[in-house]
């Protein structure tokens, strides 16, 4: 193998591996939003940013993984960071150019009121905050068709 061609192996090879590791990572946003197959359920949220507005699109979500699906829909760059009530910072998406969305997920076991909130220059004083509640989970039953 050339020289050229082992640079350019190992080179994707680090990537896969960089990429692997930050998509795992727990309170780090992942762009694609894949997931394994073995990763539990997960509740899906869109949280919609805009100039000076957080939307929620789902305002409960019970116990567990929370898949906060975010998009930038203003003209100027915004975060989200997840807030617990302890006032403890969950997990962020970091900084969104306008049009980009990204995908964040978090386990959030303790039930309560979270703040959604864009830590940008004053953006969180001039509007940009929402709450959402974690409830109780509810235990699924197997489906037990054909008995």
């Amino acid at each position: 193998m050339s020289a050229r061609r082992a640079t350019t192996a190992a080179m994707a090879v680090a990537a896969a591996v960089a990429a692997t590791v930050a998509a795992h990572a727990p309170g780090v946003a992942s762009g694609s939003g894949a997931s394994t197959a073995r990763s539990a359920p997960s509740t899906a949220v869109g949280v919609d940013l805009d100039e000076f507005d957080v939307v929620v699109y789902r305002r409960r979500a019970p116990q567990g993984t929370v898949r906060f699906n975010v998009t930038n829909h203003g003209e100027d760059p915004h975060d989200l960071v997840v807030i617990d009530a302890k006032g403890r910072r969950r997990g962020t998406v970091g900084v969104l150019q306008p049009a980009e969305r990204r995908t964040l997920r978090l386990t959030l076991r303790t039930r309560g009121v979270y703040r959604l909130v864009c830590t940008l220059g004053n953006h969180e004083q001039r509007g940009m905050l929402a709450r959402m509640r974690i409830t109780k989970a509810t235990q699924r039953r197997a489906s037990r068709s054909g008995r």
